[in-house]
């Protein structure tokens, strides 16, 4: 007890017999500080009772627990229910009720104040009492915050099931859609990867034909060559049967004409076997590239169906539903009070930065 309390005391028991005339502001001040003696003895006995009423409840007979209150203490079982309640989620700030402590939050709540404040959780009363006053507010309004608040809350839960519920909606519709894109995908690179292949077969087909006639063709260039060969032997020994009847043209002249005549033979069948081999190697080359290219399609349809793989898709559609519910979070957050907003915010924040923890 401090000094001004045995004062007011020694006042009040007529322990002082010096005659006083006080003034109203006085009788005032000291009015209003009984006052909050009172309501903090009145929360610490409640306390303290609720304390006892837990350990007499764990000592008592099942069944008996009814009975001991009506008969020994005089309580009802909403009355002991709420002191019991009192003390488990106010006994470690009892201090600050009493009025010591680091936090004063509490100091100065009425007994019923308190018990409505059971309402709010525990993690967050003390942010309420002080953001709300309460040491200057009533009864009544502190119900009707509180209902408010709850109002407010339940009306925030609806919106976060409803924005679930159309996230999951969302969610199965664009798996849906997205595969049938990919069995339509799928089914079409199927489609191109057959194709492909189906081509590079042609294609190769056409380069062991095309090898195949040129080989035809070069048989038949030299055949072509060996008549060329022996008709210009037989026109030279025709030139020297007639050169041996005429008996007119010099030995070195038909010479000269023998291996001239030999040498544009030589000459005509080379340019035209050349000709004809640059032919089949083109028609060889140009069926070669047709085959790479085909391969070439065909690699790209069987890369773009791996691409198509069961976990991008749904990777994917996960990513696209989370992006749709970050937009409507982001809408929600400018609907609601700015304190609950700025606690969601938080909420988001946190839960982006763990994703990032558990990227790393």
């Amino acid at each position: 007890m401090n000094t001004s309390e045995g004062v007011i005391l020694a006042k009040d028991f007529g322990m002082n017999n010096e005659p006083e005339e006080r003034e109203i502001e006085v009788i005032t001040a000291e009015i209003k500080t009984l006052q909050a003696q009172a309501v903090q003895m009145q929360i610490g006995y409640a306390i303290q009772i609720g304390r006892r009423l837990c350990e007499a409840k764990a000592k008592l007979p099942h069944g008996r627990w009814g009975e001991w209150l009506k008969n020994e203490v005089n309580f009802s079982q909403s009355t002991a229910n709420n002191m019991m309640q009192i003390y488990r989620e106010y006994a470690d700030n009892q201090i600050g009720l009493l009025g010591g402590g680091n936090s004063q939050a509490f100091a100065n709540l009425t007994y019923t104040k308190a018990l409505r404040l059971l309402a709010i959780p525990a993690e967050e009363r003390e942010e309420f009492v002080v953001e709300n006053n309460l040491e200057q507010i009533s009864t009544r309004e502190l119900e009707r915050i509180i209902k408010e608040r709850e109002a407010e809350k339940a009306a925030l839960q609806q919106q976060v099931q409803e924005l679930q519920q159309r996230a999951e909606d969302a969610e199965e519709n664009a798996f849906r859609d997205l595969d049938n894109k990919v069995k339509k995908q799928n089914s079409f690179l199927s489609e191109e990867l057959e194709k492909a292949r189906k081509d590079a077969e042609k294609a190769n087909q056409r380069a062991v034909e095309a090898a195949k006639k040129a080989e035809a063709d070069k048989h038949k260039y030299d055949q072509e060559a060996e008549k060329l060969r022996k008709a210009a032997e037989a026109a030279k020994k025709k030139a020297e049967k007639l050169a041996a009847q005429v008996g007119q043209v010099p030995p070195e002249t038909m010479e000269r004409l023998r291996k001239e005549a030999e040498e544009a033979a030589a000459k005509a069948a080379a340019e035209k076997l050349e000709k004809q081999v640059a032919q089949a190697e083109a028609r060889a080359k140009a069926a070669e590239e047709q085959a790479a290219a085909a391969q070439a399609a065909a690699d790209r349809a069987k890369k773009e169906i791996e691409l198509a793989a069961p976990a991008v898709t749904e990777f994917k559609v996960h990513f696209e539903t989370f992006q749709m519910a970050y937009n409507r979070m982001m809408e929600l957050l400018d609907e609601m009070p700015q304190g609950m907003a700025d606690k969601m915010k938080k909420a988001v924040k946190s839960a982006v930065e763990q994703m990032g923890v558990q990227d790393d």
